[in-house]
């Protein structure tokens, strides 16, 4: 069963309080008329939105009434700002700026196997020629990992801070300076 507001579930629209529907036909909506206190039957406004698009593209608005293709494309779940084909989740093909008083760029990693890292690829997805980051399973003890070609790391975890180059430790500054 079905609750109406008192009117039997086989009553036509029609018979709703505050309902004013006339003949129905293509391309129209119902609408609330705040003049009178009724819903009604609207058509369209004729030529409604022009335009055209690129599969994968998101549209955006041109103009009052018309839609274009935009700078962002999704493409198997990945979404692209500049780039018809993104490799990530986001990819954006040219600058970006943070502009906010506290700007914040957050890495979310940190699970056993994980890393956060900025990588430089050089027109390449694959190869990388330097990257800066933590190790989640190495954070205690390799501290932040700047890598460009000679892995060097900074860590400044404990009671001082470590240089480490390959490895191996080569300077480490304590609390004396």
């Amino acid at each position: 069963s079905v609750d109406l507001g008192g009117v039997s579930a086989s009553a036509s629209l029609g018979d709703l309080q505050d309902v004013n529907i006339s003949s129905v036909n293509n391309d129209q909506v119902i609408r609330y008329n705040s003049s009178n206190g009724r819903w009604e039957n609207q058509t369209l406004p004729s030529g409604g939105i022009t335009g055209s698009g690129t599969a994968n593209k998101i549209a955006k608005f041109s103009g009052t009434s018309a839609v274009a293709d935009s700078i962002i494309t999704e493409s198997s779940g990945n979404i692209g700002v500049g780039t018809s084909s993104p490799a990530e989740k986001l990819e954006v093909t040219g600058n970006a700026i943070l502009d906010a008083s506290n700007a914040n760029l957050k890495l979310k990693s940190g699970v056993e196997g994980t890393k956060g890292d900025i990588q430089w690829t050089f027109n390449s997805d694959t190869t990388v020629y330097a990257s800066v980051g933590i190790e989640y399973d190495n954070r205690t003890t390799d501290g932040f990992l700047i890598d460009s070609g000679y892995p060097i790391t900074i860590d400044s975890a404990g009671a001082y801070t470590r240089f480490s180059r390959n490895g191996s430790e080569h300077m480490r500054i304590d609390s004396a300076g």
